[in-house]
């Protein structure tokens, strides 16, 4: 959880190993990023920056019609663009759990996909909790919980 990752907390992981950040931005407006996770975001906002300026960040958000959709996205890239348009942004689509939501469509994909461009260079629709590409043979990440706590996976846990 990106609210944990002051500078110090980043530089422990750094050199404990971490290559790379994983950032999920649920929302760029606060109202709204407080009713999803029940926080603020000036936080994970503020420590984006600061990470970016360590490490490499990727970022990403769940496309959830109605809830998070393509001008919440938009916004998104562009406050991710006033730190770097450089910085990889993916896209995925929200499978529905307990009746909330739906499945956005390959239009409603082509859209985000389409507003985020306007921003950002490194865009891709992708798939929650992986990395695209082909990742190396020694691979590993570390999963914050919302409590604080950590687990440090690799490629054998799947």
């Amino acid at each position: 959880m990106a609210t944990f990752l002051d500078e110090e907390y980043v530089d422990e992981l750094i050199t404990a190993g971490l290559k790379e950040i994983m950032l999920d931005l649920k929302a760029y407006d606060e109202g709204l990023h407080k009713q999803y996770t029940g926080f603020s975001n000036r936080s994970i906002l503020h420590n984006a920056r600061a990470i970016h300026r360590k490490i490499k960040l990727v970022i990403k958000t769940v496309y959830i019609p109605v809830i998070v959709d393509e001008s919440e996205i938009e916004d998104i890239a562009l406050f991710i663009s006033t730190i770097d348009p450089e910085i990889e942004y993916g896209i995925n689509d929200f499978k529905p759990s307990k009746g909330i939501s739906r499945t956005p469509t390959g239009q409603e994909m082509k859209s985000a996909y389409l507003g985020a461009k306007k921003y950002l260079k490194n865009v891709i629709i992708s798939r929650s909790c992986r990395r695209e590409g082909i990742a190396p043979r020694k691979f590993s990440w570390i999963t914050v919980f919302p409590d604080g706590t950590f687990q440090r996976r690799s490629l054998e846990n799947y």
